[in-house]
């Protein structure tokens, strides 16, 4: 009787494991794609100084699945080959919400203008810097109405 018994509740525990890595194996592929999300960076504009000393670089930053990211910035970088680095979330000198409309312009070999106008006529969130590479490039900013 008591190895009938025995027998059983081995059954019982080992459906109710089972069970539980099926779930949290269900849970998993639910909810991985925002946990492994490292967002998508689209280039928007790219512009050289005059020299071709700098690039200033426009674009958005994208993610998060449901919930959803979406920003629109600039960074200042030596040269087209580190155009990777704009996904180091480090590297901007502008920051705003996505819907906001981004122009870049140099205005020597070492000022770049942006230009920017809100999305929304109520509300603008911005987050600027006002030099970048140490202080070799000088940014000016301009909010278009």
């Amino acid at each position: 009787m008591e190895v009938a018994l025995f027998g059983i509740l081995r059954n019982i525990l080992a459906f109710v494991g089972l069970m539980t890595l099926l779930g949290l194996g269900v849970l998993f592929l639910l909810f991985s794609p925002w946990l492994l999300d490292k967002g998508m960076i689209q280039v928007a504009d790219v512009i050289h100084s005059p020299n071709n000393e700098f690039i200033a670089v426009s674009y958005k930053d994208m993610g998060g699945g449901a919930a959803g990211y979406c920003y629109q910035k600039v960074a200042i970088l030596k040269s087209e080959s580190e155009l990777e680095a704009v996904n180091d979330k480090r590297k901007y000198v502008f920051n705003t919400e996505c819907r906001t409309i981004v122009a870049l312009a140099w205005q020597d070999n070492e000022t770049v203008e942006v230009s920017y106008t809100s999305g929304s006529p109520n509300y603008i969130s911005v987050e600027m810097y006002s030099s970048a590479q140490d202080g070799a490039v000088n940014i000016n900013y301009v909010h278009k109405l």
